[in-house]
């Protein structure tokens, strides 16, 4: 037995979801973990991070010098300069309706902002935004030129200070209020993201401070006008700003943002490579060397996430950040069959089923679907298993029992529980799953034999007795290995140094 590993493992029982304290080694998910985490001024090197970030702070500060923070703070005295005609109380109403029809179109802008896009509602905006600014200004010239009789000038130009304001709150309420901080939200690594977020926030509210505090100033030394036409030029860049900086976040994964930022194109950022693993044969004098030789590379995606081989090597499936599985012709490389549309996630692991019939596709959507190989067209989607899901996983290993029957995921949950979901093949049910870890299951294999169950005096097996065994991985570091269907595990541990043992046994008993 293994004091330290036992020491280990009652420790992990403890504490619970904490990892065990103590010396040890270091596995390449923790090192993973801890290279990923924490800010350094080096990190500024990398295009990755300091373009999202010089976005992200412009996009805050363009935010600001649009005006909105003081045309909202002194929305009454800018009616008051405008002569507009109000009696007691309707300056008050003014403002409450400017506030009413920025919160309206701002709920506007959360409905349609996935459909219709970020940028286009950033460039939309800043549009609006221009010419209520500019026709604001030219009001408040006009003002200045017409004679008025006693305190008020033509009624038509008083209305279309109103109008002006509607659009503008309209405009900003639509595209340059909500979005600039979910681009915030979606551009940044996440090693860098607290940082990064706290410098946009401190860009936020010091212009809105300074534009605030300079308002009066602006209008005294620019006159009205001017300072209207300011902020419309401002608008203007804004416009510029976004069609010729910011990308478009709408439906991409934060690998593929982070591709875009560092330049990385679609020939580089995803290749699968054939190998060919054949030994060199050398002359009779000399040895004979392994030495990996590619045969070809394909070109059709973003960082891939999994590969897999049909049964009797007829296809070759990939997938990818790119939400897509691309099904390649095993026999005439690289020749391209299909590329199988539909999940909204990364998509991290894919299995064939016995025969060939189906492949089965699991991703960040929460979602598992089976495909057909006949017409590659979708047999299933389920997702009810994987709706309570929170987070991500590195990765998501489905597998394909060898009798075709079941299909098993990671990462489900039941009750609030973490499991491995069984589907059974006849009609897709999701009755049965594999429970017992406590944190998320990433991966899970099953065994590629049948077995069959010897009877208890050790003699030759019953016949019509066979079974699967089916091992599942989690991120609570275990492992346990199932018989399928008899539904208890065979072997569990928490251990690195006793999981080599004890499932080598288990692999003697089955």
């Amino acid at each position: 037995m293994d004091p330290q590993g036992e020491r280990r493992r009652l420790l992990d029982e403890e504490d619970g979801d904490e990892d065990p304290p103590g010396p040890g080694p270091v596995s390449e998910q923790d090192a993973y973990l801890r290279s990923d985490s924490g800010f350094q001024l080096s990190d500024l090197k990398d295009p990755g991070v300091y373009k999202p970030l010089l976005i992200g702070v412009m996009l805050m500060g363009f935010q600001q010098m649009t005006g909105i923070n003081a045309i909202m703070f002194y929305a009454e005295d800018i009616f008051r300069q405008a002569h507009f005609k109000v009696y007691r109380g309707e300056s008050d109403l003014a403002s409450v309706i400017v506030g009413l029809i920025q919160v309206f179109f701002t709920g506007v802008a959360a409905l349609i902002m996935d459909r219709a896009g970020r940028k286009i509602l950033l460039i939309i905006s800043g549009i609006a935004m221009a010419i209520s600014t500019t026709s604001f200004g030219v009001y408040f010239y006009l003002v200045s030129r017409v004679p008025s009789v006693g305190e008020e000038p033509h009624a038509d130009l008083s209305w279309l200070a109103l109008a002006s304001m509607a659009v503008f709150i309209t405009g900003f309420a639509l595209g340059w209020g909500p979005i600039p901080w979910l681009v915030m939200s979606e551009i940044f690594p996440s090693k860098v993201r607290g940082v990064a977020s706290a410098a946009c926030v401190l860009t936020n509210w010091s212009m809105a401070f300074l534009v605030t505090k300079t308002f009066q100033d602006m209008m005294g030394l620019l006159t009205s006008a001017g300072t209207f036409w300011l902020f419309g030029s401002m608008c203007v860049l804004n416009v510029l700003f976004t069609i010729v900086f910011v990308p478009e976040t709408k439906g991409k994964t934060l690998e593929q943002i982070e591709a875009t930022f560092r330049g990385t194109s679609r020939e580089d950022s995803g290749k699968v490579m054939i190998w060919n693993m054949a030994p060199v044969l050398r002359d009779e004098d000399e040895k004979n060397e392994n030495i990996p030789k590619m045969l070809c590379q394909m070109d059709n995606h973003l960082d891939v996430m999994d590969v897999a081989w049909s049964p009797h090597d007829v296809w070759l499936a990939s997938c990818s950040v790119d939400n897509t599985i691309v099904i390649w012709n095993a026999r005439k490389f690289p020749e391209m069959v299909t590329c199988l549309r539909g999940h909204t996630g990364l998509v991290k692991g894919l299995t064939w089923d016995p025969v060939g019939k189906y492949v089965a596709s699991q991703a960040d959507d929460h979602s598992l679907r089976v495909w057909r190989t006949m017409d590659w067209q979708m047999e299933a989607n389920i997702t009810k298993p994987f709706s309570e899901c929170g987070g991500t996983t590195h990765v998501l290993r489905l597998s394909w029992s060898p009798d075709g029957q079941y299909l098993v995921s990671a990462h489900a949950m039941n009750n609030s529980g973490p499991t491995a979901q069984i589907v059974e093949r006849d009609g897709w049910k999701t009755n049965m799953d594999f429970v017992g870890h406590r944190k998320a299951v990433t991966v899970v294999k099953f065994n590629p034999k049948i077995f069959k169950k010897k009877q208890k005096n050790g003699s030759a097996p019953k016949p019509g007795c066979p079974y699967c065994c089916c091992a599942v991985g989690s991120k609570d570091r275990s492992l346990s290995v199932w018989r399928l269907a008899r539904e208890f595990t065979c072997r569990t541990t928490a251990d690195e140094a006793q999981l080599r043992r004890r499932v080598s046994a288990s692999d003697r008993s089955c």
